[in-house]
């Protein structure tokens, strides 16, 4: 557990600077949905590790389970981000946020494995 709480504090804090990224960028999704409903989805989003976060320390299976769900959705999404961004080559109006993108799968990775690891390992 002692390496998952910062590891999950590390990717919350790399939620917010893809979000930074992303408007200074002009991500296209902004673009798309205007900046009140892209930061209130991006709030939303916040919020689901947040919870998840809170019922780690308790600790739950479910939230266990659902956060290796989560740290796998943010390590697509960021390689995913990244790719797309190399093969278009469209940063500003485009694929902005990759660069984040690519840090949080870097870190999303270890946190998967921590998660992995101590769910197998203890009887919760």
């Amino acid at each position: 557990m002692k390496r998952i709480i910062p590891l999950y504090f590390i990717m919350l804090g790399l939620q917010i600077a893809q979000v930074f990224e992303q408007i200074y960028g002009w991500f296209w999704g902004y673009q798309v949905l205007g900046m009140g409903l892209f930061l209130l989805i991006n709030l939303l989003w916040y919020f689901v590790p947040l919870f998840l976060l809170y019922n780690l320390v308790r600790p739950k299976r479910w939230a266990f389970i659902l956060s290796i769900v989560y740290a796998s959705v943010m390590v697509v999404t960021g390689l995913g981000a990244f790719i797309l961004l190399l093969v278009t080559r469209d940063y500003f109006g485009g694929f902005a946020g990759a660069f984040t993108g690519l840090v949080i799968a870097i870190v999303g990775i270890p946190l998967l494995t921590e998660l992995r690891r101590y769910l197998h390992t203890t009887n919760i």
